[in-house]
């Protein structure tokens, strides 16, 4: 799992945070996997871009996660999904966000990432 985060910052007073989670199969064969992400609890509803989640992603207000099922991953090969934060000045600060990706029901790779806004 590779993640990256980009800000856009408008004069100190909101950010708009674009994430992306990048999965790599390095194996010859296929994989059918499910990716779940944990936003933080200082992340809400509010400031989650919904209609920017790619990919049929699909957010759970309730438990504050975003999740991509049945996903394809091909031999050797790449998906990459992103969703957009809006965070005001006053938000400001550290989020930590935990990406887990399943296989057939089982935990294959948990992620834990911590960012700085």
């Amino acid at each position: 799992i590779a993640r990256n985060v980009s800000m856009v910052c408008q004069t100190d007073v909101s950010s708009t945070v674009t994430y992306s989670i990048t999965l790599t199969n390095p194996t010859a064969d296929s994989r059918v996997l499910d990716v779940t992400e944990s936003l933080d609890d200082g992340i809400d509803g509010d400031m989650l871009v919904v209609g920017s989640i790619s990919a049929g992603g699909i957010y759970d207000a309730d438990s504050n996660e975003i999740t991509w099922s049945d996903v394809s991953l091909e031999p050797n090969g790449t998906k990459t999904f992103t969703y957009v934060v809006n965070v005001q000045s006053a938000d400001f600060g550290e989020f930590e966000n935990t990406v887990v990706v399943e296989q057939d029901g089982v935990e294959v790779m948990p992620t834990c990432y911590r960012d700085t806004w």
